[in-house]
C-alpha cells in the first residue's frame, strides 16, 4: 500500500510540473483580475473598474467557505464596493447579475439583475445585494431540473447535493 502511495505522489507531481505552464497560460490570456486580500486590493479595484469601463463584463467569485444553503455558499461581500468606486468615477449604476451553472444538465441560468444604489450606505448596499444574489441563484438551481449541485466546496462528486429536496 505505501509503495502505491508513494508511486501516485510521484506522478501527481510530475504531472503538476507539467500542466503548471499550461494553466499559466491560460490564466494570462483570459484576461483575469488577480485578487489581493492585502493592501493591493486596490490594485484588484482599479483593473475590475477600468475593464468595465471599456465595456467588458465581469465574472465574480464571492463565495466563501460557509453555507447559506444546499445550493450556495455565503458571500464574501466586499465585491459590492467595486460598485462605489465604479460610480464616483463613472457616476453609472453598476449592476450585479446572478448567474448559476449546472454541468450535469449542460445548462447555465442567468437570473434578473440587480442594481446598486449609491444613496444608500455601503453596509445596507452589501447585505441587499448579496443576499439578493444568493437567493435568485438558489431560485434559479432550484428552477431547473433534478440534477447534481457542483459545490463550491472540493468534495467527492458521489456527496455532491441536489437541488431539490425529495419529498
Amino acid at each position: 500500500m505505501g509503495a502505491q502511495k508513494s508511486e501516485a505522489k510521484w506522478f501527481f507531481s510530475l504531472l503538476t510540473k507539467l500542466i503548471t505552464p499550461l494553466f499559466t497560460w491560460l490564466f494570462r490570456s483570459a484576461s483575469t483580475v488577480p485578487v489581493y486580500r492585502d493592501m493591493r486590493i486596490r490594485h484588484t479595484f482599479r483593473e475590475s473598474i477600468e475593464h468595465l469601463q471599456n465595456g467588458t463584463n465581469i465574472v465574480i467569485f464571492a463565495e466563501k467557505h460557509q453555507p447559506y444553503n444546499r445550493i450556495v455558499n455565503e458571500f464574501q461581500d466586499g465585491f459590492v464596493d467595486l460598485a462605489t468606486l465604479y460610480y464616483r468615477r463613472t457616476e453609472k449604476h453598476l449592476c450585479f447579475v446572478p448567474f448559476y451553472n449546472a454541468p450535469s444538465l449542460k445548462t447555465a441560468a442567468i437570473g434578473k439583475p440587480i442594481t446598486f444604489d449609491p444613496e444608500r450606505p455601503i453596509e445596507e448596499e452589501r447585505t441587499r445585494i448579496c443576499d439578493y444574489l444568493k437567493n435568485e441563484i438558489t431560485a434559479l438551481a432550484e428552477g431547473l431540473p433534478v440534477h447534481k449541485v457542483t459545490p463550491y466546496e472540493n468534495i467527492k462528486r458521489k456527496y455532491y447535493p441536489k437541488n431539490k429536496i425529495s419529498g
